[in-house]
Parts: C-alpha cells; sequence; structure tokens
C-alpha cells in the first residue's frame, strides 16, 4: 500500500490523497481507515476517510476541513503525520497493514493551526502577477512579475502565519530571495499592492541533499 498527499497545508485548505494498494492472494479487503498521529507526542486521532476507488487498485479522496471536526473537538493540536491502515480478510481472519505518506521533504503533513489572513488585505484567488522560480528551492529563487509595481509590499509567511521576510517594491520586476537560513517546508509569498491587495504563491523549500551527504561523508 502506497499514498501521497502534497504536505503542509492547514486543515482548513487541504488537498487531496491518493494511492494504489495490493491484497495477498486470496485476501479480500475490508476498509481503509485514516488517522492523524502528532509529531510531538505520537496521539492518534481518526480522520473522516471515504475514498473513491479506480482501476488498478487505486484509490483517492478530497478532503473537507469538517474531515478533521473529531481531532479538533477532542483536543488535537499542532503538526501532524497521515498513517493509512488498511483492513484485510484473508483465511478466515482480518489482517492490517499500515502505509505513511510517501512525500519526501517534510516532517509533518498536516498542520492543525491555519495562518490568519490579515483584516486590512483581500486575498483574490485565482488571479497571478507573479512568479517563483525555482519551485522547489534549496533557499535561493526568484520572484518575477508580470509587471512592475509602482508600490507594493513583498512578504513570506510561514505555515504559522510569522513573518520571515518582508521588502518594499518600488517599480522592480525581479526579486532576489535567499532563504537557506529557514527549515524546509512550505512558505507562503505574498505581494501587497497598493490597493491593500494580496496575490499569494507557494514556495516549497527542501534540503540539499547532496550537499548534506558530502559534508556527512567529509567530516
Amino acid at each position: 500500500m502506497n499514498f501521497r498527499y502534497e504536505p503542509g497545508e492547514c486543515i482548513e485548505s487541504t488537498s487531496g490523497i491518493g494511492g494504489y494498494y495490493n491484497l495477498p492472494a486470496g485476501a479480500t479487503l475490508v476498509n481503509f481507515k485514516l488517522e492523524i498521529v502528532s509529531v510531538e507526542d505520537g496521539t492518534v486521532f481518526p480522520v473522516t476517510f471515504n475514498p473513491s476507488f479506480g482501476a488498478g487498485n487505486f484509490f483517492n479522496y478530497y478532503f473537507q476541513p469538517s474531515d478533521f471536526n473529531y481531532p479538533v473537538n477532542n483536543g488535537a493540536t499542532g503538526e501532524q503525520k497521515f498513517r493509512l491502515s488498511m483492513v484485510y480478510l484473508q483465511n478466515g481472519s482480518y489482517k492490517i497493514a499500515y502505509s505513511w505518506n510517501n512525500y519526501p521533504y517534510f516532517d509533518y503533513d498536516i498542520t492543525m493551526k491555519c495562518p490568519p489572513v490579515p483584516r486590512a488585505a483581500k486575498p483574490l484567488a485565482g488571479e497571478k502577477i507573479f512568479k517563483l522560480t525555482p519551485n522547489p528551492t534549496t533557499g535561493l529563487f526568484k520572484v518575477i512579475l508580470k509587471n512592475k509595481l509602482e508600490s507594493a509590499r513583498l512578504e513570506i509567511r510561514d505555515l504559522s502565519g510569522n513573518a520571515v521576510y518582508s521588502k518594499m517594491l518600488r517599480n522592480e520586476k525581479e526579486i532576489d530571495i535567499d532563504i537557506s537560513s529557514r527549515k524546509e517546508g512550505v512558505y507562503i509569498v505574498n505581494v501587497i499592492n497598493n490597493k491593500n491587495e494580496i496575490y499569494s504563491e507557494k514556495i516549497i523549500k527542501k534540503i540539499e541533499r547532496l550537499s548534506c551527504l558530502l559534508r556527512q561523508l567529509f567530516l
């Protein structure tokens, strides 16, 4: 059994989960169960999970915020990992197999805390006035605007809403950013124009695996 979920989201802006499963010869699938496991203390909470099944033993499911009502109402906090279990019947006995998210670079899959949106600003969904490259990045990347902005503010926030970078823009079209010192994960890049409108994109900071390996070999 293998599944993937793109990590870094909070429970109010989740994406989809999908994967494949294989059963032993003669076994019958009984059900799937999805749980979140606290990164901090290992506490386990069930999550509503009703996947759709397709050809080739494929399954997928798109989350709704209400799927996390039980964890929220029972004290789940902080960063969580998804754990998927598959119950099947083989030779008259019920058996269970577990799987964890098969997505690299992240220590967690989802966070219970969503960053606040500044009340004075208006997020604009669907409009793209800039792009980020490369994305994912190991630290260095560019913000490339479609058009120069006479006056705007560029900021980067982590998923807890903490600002990690801020810069005023004056007729700039390309801005070089360095977040090498920040931990790996997902960050939100906001461009806020002089009408207080927010345009947002996500940047993924990943660890430079080759450099880390070389340092380990030669230290």
